[in-house]
C-alpha cells in the first residue's frame, strides 16, 4: 500500500478492512465504550490499520486494535493513543510507573491487576480517567478477537 499502488487496490484494501471490522459490534460498560475504527498509516495516509475508539467520560480516542490486543496480552506494557487520535491516552498497569512520576502519582491508588486510562489535563499533568478491571479486560480482550490481529 505504498505510493506505486493503485486507487483501486487501496480502495479494495479499504473495503476489505470495512468488512473484518463490521464483524464486531459496539461495546459499552458503566465506564467506558468501544467501537472498531479504521486508522490510516503510512506518508499518504492511504493504508488501513484495524482500531477502536475507546470513549470514557467526554473523552474519545483511537488505539491500534494490534497494539490494544499486545497490551491486554501482556507483550507491551504502556499504550499510547493513536497519532491523529481526538485526544491524546495512555493505558497502563500501575507496576509500569515509576512513582515518582505524573503517571506513578495518577495511578497510586490503582488495584495492580488493572489497567489505567490516562489523559493529560488541561495544565499538562496526567489524570486518571478510570480504569479497567480484570474482568473487562478480558470483555474487551474477546471483543477485540473478533477482527484483530494479534
Amino acid at each position: 500500500m505504498g505510493i506505486f499502488a493503485s486507487r483501486k487496490s487501496i480502495e479494495q484494501h479499504f473495503a476489505r478492512m470495512e468488512q473484518r471490522l463490521a464483524r464486531a459490534k459496539p461495546m459499552a460498560t458503566d465506564k467506558f465504550n468501544v467501537k472498531t475504527q479504521i486508522l490510516t498509516k503510512g506518508m499518504r495516509k492511504n493504508t488501513p490499520e484495524a482500531g477502536l475508539e475507546l470513549g470514557i467520560g467526554t473523552v474519545t480516542a483511537w488505539l491500534s486494535a494490534h497494539e490494544t490486543l499486545r497490551l491486554l496480552e501482556g507483550t507491551i506494557s504502556i499504550l499510547e493513543g493513536w497519532p491523529d487520535s481526538p485526544a491524546e491516552i495512555f493505558i497502563s498497569a500501575p507496576a509500569s510507573a515509576s512513582a515518582d512520576s505524573d503517571a506513578g502519582a495518577a495511578m497510586a491508588h490503582l488495584p495492580a491487576d488493572h489497567l489505567g486510562i490516562l489523559h493529560p489535563s488541561s495544565d499538562g499533568e496526567l489524570q486518571l480517567l478510570g480504569s479497567l478491571d480484570p474482568l473487562e479486560q478480558k470483555q474487551l480482550h474477546s471483543w477485540l478477537r473478533q477482527f484483530a490481529q494479534g
